[in-house]
């Protein structure tokens, strides 16, 4: 809300310049129709500045969101290298018991088909 406020205010101090200036060059008529003037033109003045200051901040808080987005993003991105660096001997350990459960069913297997081919090796036969 600040800069909304110091928008109006400094469009207003603006256009009171403007409405100064143009008193001082003597384009207006004197009496209430040049006050009138110049209280729309405070106004206006001050209205320009107040969207303006809206703009900034609306364009402020975007830039905000956008860094928060980053920070987390790169913080989780670095807690999902953290957690994976701490599993990383678990998973080599379950590897490790992995294979050696292969080892062992691959001799089984092994054994199984040479009792039934009773030792012999298999002869290839050519069809056709």
């Amino acid at each position: 809300m600040g800069k909304v406020v110091k928008g109006v205010l400094v469009g207003g101090l603006v256009g009171a310049a403007v409405a100064g200036f143009k008193a001082l060059q003597g384009d207006q008529a004197s009496g209430e129709e040049a006050e009138g003037q110049a209280a729309r033109t405070v106004a206006g003045a001050a209205a320009v500045g107040g969207v303006v200051g809206l703009v900034l901040l609306r364009r402020d808080r975007k830039r905000q969101a956008k860094r928060r987005l980053k920070l987390g993003a790169a913080l989780s991105a670095g807690g999902l290298v953290e957690a994976a660096r701490a599993a990383r001997p678990a998973f080599e350990q379950a590897a490790e018991a992995a294979r050696q459960q292969a080892a062992k069913a691959a001799d089984a297997a092994k054994s199984r088909l040479e009792e039934a081919t009773d030792g012999q090796r298999p002869i290839l036969v050519r069809l056709g």
